[in-house]
């Protein structure tokens, strides 16, 4: 049986529920597949790749998606741009033989975040894109995708209504882009 390992921070946990929603729903979208679950509340790429061996290769996994930005361009924590580049390709460089789908960072609700902008959330998207572009690595833009919406908000407005984790009706967003990534390979 295919495994996939999503891997990132909170919002790959599914922060403010019991249960991730992104691994709930994949697992019943994707019933020829093992999910995963490897996102950590809180980290940045610089944790990110601590545990990866751990926490993704480990696993042996033939399918990874890999969102990290929140945390690294949060003001609070702030990896620089040109670290968290180096980290992806880290990451990368580490899944030769495994399909990867690179997420960029989600945008945010900018009256209820306090401690994230999205014009510095779109610097670690464009990384993200970069990388994806050099390495030919598949990539989801999530930042894009969501400033294009008449209204993204609602996708942000999770259990904790911050205006960065997600609700159910961001999970089915982002499980609708990944389940298409899973169905391509």
């Amino acid at each position: 049986m295919r495994k996939m390992v999503c891997f990132g921070d909170s919002i790959t946990a599914g922060h403010g529920f019991t249960q991730s929603p992104l691994t709930k729903q994949l697992q019943e979208e994707l019933r020829d597949m093992v999910i995963v679950n490897r996102g950590v509340s809180g980290d940045t790429t610089e944790d990110g790749v601590k545990r990866f061996e751990r926490d993704v290769l480990a696993q042996s996994p033939s399918m990874v998606t890999i969102l990290f930005g929140s945390n690294d361009g949060a003001d609070h924590r702030k990896v620089p741009l040109e670290q968290f580049r180096n980290n992806l390709l880290h990451m990368i460089k580490r899944l030769e033989d495994t399909s990867v789908l690179l997420i960029t960072p989600p945008a945010v609700d900018e009256e209820a975040q306090q401690k994230r902008t999205n014009e510095k959330l779109r610097s670690y998207a464009n990384v993200v894109r970069e990388v994806a572009e050099e390495t030919g690595i598949e990539c989801f833009d999530l930042f894009g995708e969501m400033v294009k919406m008449k209204d993204f908000k609602s996708l942000v407005d999770g259990p904790d209504h911050d205006g960065l984790h997600f609700s159910l009706e961001g999970y089915d967003f982002l499980t609708s882009k990944i389940k298409e990534f899973a169905n391509r390979h």
